[in-house]
């Protein structure tokens, strides 16, 4: 995700006065310069970069105070040592004899240092013991924001972004605003606005498009998504946030194949991406499919209940004059005759018994 990678340096003063202002008030300068472009070309990219192109710009290297310039270095860097050895050099100048104004960078240093372990509480902190020396640092008051965003603390991270665009108007903040209101999945409108504000200033900016892209996400845009991502993509190849998003905008689409290649991509390059993402609740949706439950057996049929047997042509009724005469002929066959025409009525018992006497 759009992440600030280190202290941005305003602009200084150019010229023969170059010696005579201090690092403040070139940056007060500077930082009013590019106020004074933004309200008058901030919807003509070309004159806006014209217009900030004689803005001051700094020509010297910053002298520091209150440590060796080996524990500036370390402090100062993203590659030097170990993250705890950086950490460390940094609290040996907050803890010197500098300048307000180096501890203030120290402090801030180390905040970003404790923003890239994820530990957003002691970078918090850190910032704001740095706005403490320096008051009204955009530049810090951005990167507390970034560490409110993911965080997941939104209301003050858009608070610190709004603060940040009046201290300096620039992509980068607006930018950032842009996508902790659609971290927070609120104002989409508004996002979308600083988004096409920021791009109108640096149109092929990775992070503003995937800012933006992410803005689309959350408005359900899914083709204007993929573009940006798309492009982002070109910019920036391998940015893994950009391809994580665009894995969740192909299932989305339904390209399940397609977006899980594009998030296992992005689990490669960075492998907590969807715990950081799962921040906004952003996260992949299913792509298998169930399988399906196979129907209950069918309910054995019940054994059909066997019908009585029919009684003869003639009803039961008919029974007692048969048997009448069958009795008076008393032979075997006769009694077999109206078992077989009345086996279930009254005299059908007598005919049996008769029968049976017969055969002993």
């Amino acid at each position: 995700m759009p992440r600030r990678q280190g202290t941005r340096l305003f602009a200084v003063l150019a010229g023969f006065f170059l010696a005579a202002l201090t690092a403040t008030e070139l940056s007060a300068q500077s930082a009013a310069c590019r106020a004074r472009c933004d309200r008058e070309y901030g919807d003509h990219p070309g004159r806006f970069s014209a217009c900030v192109n004689q803005c001051p710009r700094a020509r010297v290297q910053p002298q520091y105070t209150g440590g060796s310039q080996t524990d500036w270095n370390y402090c100062s860097s993203s590659t030097l040592g170990t993250a705890e050895e950086r950490i460390r050099r940094c609290t040996t100048l907050i803890d010197g004899n500098g300048s307000p104004q180096d501890r203030a960078t120290a402090y801030s240093n180390r905040g970003l240092l404790w923003f890239n372990q994820k530990d957003y509480d002691n970078a918090i902190a850190d910032y704001n013991e740095s706005l403490k020396l320096k008051p009204n640092d955009q530049d810090v008051v951005g990167k507390r924001a970034d560490a409110y965003r993911d965080k997941g603390d939104h209301d003050r991270a858009i608070e610190d972004y709004s603060l940040a665009i009046r201290l300096a108007p620039t992509p980068e903040n607006y930018q950032g605003r842009c996508y902790a209101r659609a971290a927070a999945d609120r104002d989409l409108e508004l996002a979308l606005a600083d988004c096409d504000l920021a791009l109108r200033r640096k149109p092929t900016d990775a992070d503003i498009l995937e800012s933006r892209a992410f803005v689309y996400l959350r408005m359900e845009r899914l083709d204007n998504a993929m573009t940006d991502l798309n492009a982002a993509l070109r910019h920036h190849p391998g940015l893994a946030s950009s391809l994580f998003v665009r894995g969740i905008v192909k299932l989305k689409r339904g390209d399940t194949s397609g977006g899980n290649a594009d998030i296992a991509a992005a689990k490669g390059i960075e492998p907590d991406i969807a715990e950081s993402f799962a921040i906004y609740g952003v996260v992949p949706v299913a792509t298998t499919k169930a399988e399906p439950t196979p129907p209950p057996p069918p309910t054995p049929a019940a054994m059909p209940t066997p019908p009585a047997p029919a009684a003869a042509a003639s009803d039961c009724a008919m029974a007692e004059a048969h048997w009448k005469a069958a009795d008076s002929i008393g032979t075997a066959g006769a009694y077999l005759d109206h078992l077989k025409r009345f086996p279930n009525c009254t005299f059908s018992d007598l005919a049996r018994m008769k029968i049976e006497a017969m055969k002993k």
